[in-house]
């Protein structure tokens, strides 16, 4: 068995961690006023799943679901009383142990040190808040499948959904060019896929499509307009990220790989990456572009993505939602049904039988499956995560067979979307997509290797707490850590100055893999900024560290180390 966690302070430095009890943070006003709503929010959606399960078709089992909830409640609301009143944080313990994460290290650490609420390291009191709700929904009878924050993610999801379908259909085409048997086209040259790097990196970065429109007919004259007539562009969007290797990450990491024309050739011999993965929803979908594209230059042969394995902070990946947000796009038309309507064709919306009438006040969602279709609210994608099973191409909705006067380009990027998913279900199937847990993993069950990433500590200790995972992740060309949290764990979420090297706040990581961290700066940690580089920006904006407006783009290369 590896070691336990005994303390809070990393034993590597002196260097203290962020603490809730620091008046002056962002980590004391998330204990005060973050976590107390994210709690009130968790209770609300246990209300509204509730009200939706009294029009379920199974009355008897609904009823002792909304009874076992009620108790479920109290118990959340007792952790939202404790944290107010600064607390001891209290062990967590799960009756199905051999079916749930292990908490030896929350619970070594509170006896070690016996942290309250308000005098703890804020890394270590988050990761303890949605560990300790993971228990209190592990231990139900009913409610083990429930994740309290589905409804916020598939909301998210659903109101992006213009940008889905566009930008679907602008990536299949880049994909498409990247096929061509020409291996010397624009697309496919040194400078073309540069460009295209950088633009789809951006995208992962800010989850966004700024630039992409313009890659999809990639000539020369794109590439200069990519790499120095859009300067005006480019330093608009540059500005804001305050470190960037992203020219590196190419330069160091990608370009020395070869380049295999064949599917064969390139399972034995391409590259393995990595995405340590953040957010779910439009982020989630992003990243799987931005794999996609990967995997079409001929030089990764497969992309491992990284999920948490319970409900996370709120908005991160599980597997329930990576199987979900494909399930979805292989039928848009009843998914984004009675959204903003913006990804499903007009003749679906007009035509379609699958429109799910609910009570008054209560969320549709409650009453559809993963893809949109109607559905009891107990077999509901955001009260049963089961619900949703691992995708197949057998899930794409048929195309309309009747002629419509619906606008082409509408019908273009829906059918976009269902061939972006459709692709995404063969890279599943044929391991170049691949998930470091079972893509039909339950809530909280065991994750092997991949428990490490709901685990308190940062990863600068992965080599002590996990080095099956620091193994697995040594065979990795480049291991892409997406998000605020990641870089919070990747530096330990230490009181570093803003100066210090990226690879020094690695710790003993430090060298041992290649590293890219893809970061908006939603937290008082940052590290890796030139001389002045803090004081300028402060003057421009004074909640820089936390108001996701700035981002570093961070890559530490594996033998680097200071």
């Amino acid at each position: 068995m590896t070691a336990v966690l005994q303390s809070q302070q990393p034993p590597w430095t002196e260097v203290t961690p962020a603490s809730t009890a620091d008046k002056e943070s962002f980590a004391y006003t998330s204990c005060l006023s973050r976590w107390p709503t994210i709690l009130t929010g968790v209770i609300d959606s246990l209300v509204h799943a509730s009200a939706a399960l009294a029009y379920a078709r199974n009355a008897d089992l609904a009823q002792s679901r909304i009874d076992e909830a009620k108790s479920l409640i109290e118990s959340i609301s007792k952790l939202k009383h404790d944290l107010a009143r600064n607390r001891a944080l209290e062990p967590i313990s799960f009756l199905q142990p051999q079916n749930s994460p292990d908490p030896r290290h929350y619970n070594a650490v509170l006896e070690a040190e016996g942290p309250t609420w308000f005098n703890a390291s804020w890394l270590f009191a988050e990761c303890h808040l949605y560990a300790t709700l993971r228990a209190i929904f592990a231990n139900s009878t009913h409610w083990q499948n429930f994740d309290p924050f589905a409804l916020q993610k598939l909301q998210t999801l659903k109101s992006s959904g213009k940008a889905i379908r566009t930008l679907a259909n602008t990536v299949n085409k880049i994909i498409a060019k990247s096929a061509e048997d020409d291996k010397k086209s624009v697309t496919n040259s040194a400078e073309g896929q540069k460009a295209l790097f950088l633009e789809m990196a951006t995208m992962s970065l800010w989850g966004n499509a700024t630039d992409l429109s313009l890659l999809t007919s990639l000539s020369y004259a794109d590439i200069q307009a990519l790499q120095a007539s859009s300067a005006e562009q480019q330093q608009a969007k540059a500005r804001f990220i305050l470190a960037n290797d992203l020219e590196r990450v190419w330069d160091d990491v990608f370009a020395p790989l070869p380049t295999f024309a064949s599917e064969q050739e390139r399972s034995k011999e391409g590259a393995r990456v990595d995405i340590v993965l953040d957010n779910s929803g439009f982020e989630l979908y992003t990243d799987l572009l931005f794999a996609d594209w990967l995997l079409s230059t001929g030089k990764v042969r497969e992309i491992v993505f990284h999920p948490k394995n319970m409900p996370w902070f709120v908005s991160d990946v599980n597997p329930s939602d990576f199987r979900h947000i494909i399930a979805a796009l292989l039928c848009p038309e009843d998914f984004f049904l009675g959204e903003d309507g913006t990804a499903a064709s007009s003749s679906s919306k007009k035509n379609s039988s699958n429109k799910v009438d609910t009570p008054q006040g209560i969320d549709p969602a409650y009453f559809a499956d993963a893809q949109g279709r109607p559905c009891s609210p107990s077999a509901s994608y955001i009260i049963d995560s089961t619900s949703v099973k691992p995708p197949t191409t057998s899930d794409i909705s048929p195309s309309p067979t009747t002629s419509t006067n619906i606008d082409d380009n509408e019908e273009e990027e829906v059918e976009a979307l269902k061939k972006t998913a459709a692709r995404w279900v063969s890279h599943l199937d044929s391991g170049r997509f691949r998930l470091s847990m079972p893509l039909d993993a339950e809530l909280g069950q065991p994750a092997g290797p991949g428990g490490f990433w709901t685990e308190p500590m940062g990863y600068s200790e992965m080599g002590k707490y996990a080095p099956d995972l620091l193994a697995d992740l040594q065979e990795s060309k480049l291991v892409i850590f997406k998000g605020d949290l990641n870089y919070r764990k990747l530096t330990s979420d230490l009181n570093w100055p803003s100066t210090t090297p990226f690879t020094t706040a690695l710790g003993p990581l430090a060298g041992q893999m290649n590293i890219l961290a893809l970061r908006t700066c939603k937290a008082d940690v940052c590290v890796g900024l030139g001389e002045g580089v803090e004081e300028k920006v402060k003057a421009e904006d004074e909640k820089w560290r936390i108001n996701g407006k700035w981002a570093v783009v961070q890559l530490a290369l594996r033998g680097e180390k200071l």
